[in-house]
Order: structure tokens, then C-alpha cells, then sequence
């Protein structure tokens, strides 16, 4: 199984078979269980058309591995995200608010010229 594990993800192949698609769905999930997420992430990243089960998995071990800001990479398919269609779905980003500063602007320090007097 580790062979051909290797194997695949060598190849970049972005399908697996029914009983590799379930070693890897039960081998992602025991390490992100251990605290390797990112190296569940970089084993499930490339698929991409698995079960349901595989898309959640995707997700949860995209999240868990800390989202775009650790891994560098771009989201997978949301499988919990059932309101657009497969087709039209797009990360949404929040908008930067502007709020009011509760503190008065801070100003440069003035430059203080010291005349001496004879």
C-alpha cells in the first residue's frame, strides 16, 4: 500500500481507486489526529474528483493545516458550502472595514532649534 501510495503521488494523479481513496481517507484522518496536518493536506491536495467523503476530507484537512495563509494554497471545493453550484463557487473574501479611531491623530515631533546667546 505504501508503494503504491508513493507511487501516486509521484505521478500527481488526481483520481484514486475505491480502496486507495479509503487508505487514504483513513491514514489523513490518523494524522491530522497526530498533529500532521499539513502532511495530510499535501496527501489529499491533488484530487480531484473524489467521493463526498474525500471533498469533506480535502476541506477539513485544508483548514486544520491553517487555510491559503500556511499551506499557499488555493481552497478546495467547500462541500459544506451547498447555497452556489459546483460550477459558480468562489472564495468570498469579508470586506475590510474602516472604523473610526477611538485616539487622536499622533503627529510627527517637531524639530526644536537651540540658539545659543553670546
Amino acid at each position: 500500500m505504501k508503494q503504491a501510495l508513493i507511487l501516486h503521488h509521484v505521478s500527481a494523479a488526481t483520481t484514486y481507486s475505491t480502496g486507495l481513496e479509503t487508505f487514504i481517507k483513513n491514514f489523513a484522518n490518523s494524522l491530522m489526529i497526530h498533529g500532521c496536518s499539513s502532511t495530510a493536506w499535501n496527501l489529499v491536495k491533488l484530487v480531484q474528483n473524489g467521493s463526498a467523503e474525500m471533498q469533506e476530507l480535502q476541506w477539513t484537512c485544508f483548514n486544520v493545516a491553517g487555510g491559503r495563509d500556511c499551506t499557499g494554497d488555493q481552497p478546495p471545493f467547500n462541500p459544506y458550502n451547498i447555497g452556489q453550484p459546483i460550477q459558480q463557487q468562489q472564495v468570498i473574501t469579508q470586506p475590510n472595514r474602516q472604523y473610526p479611531s477611538q485616539h487622536p491623530p499622533v503627529l510627527p515631533p517637531s524639530v526644536f532649534m537651540i540658539v545659543e546667546k553670546f
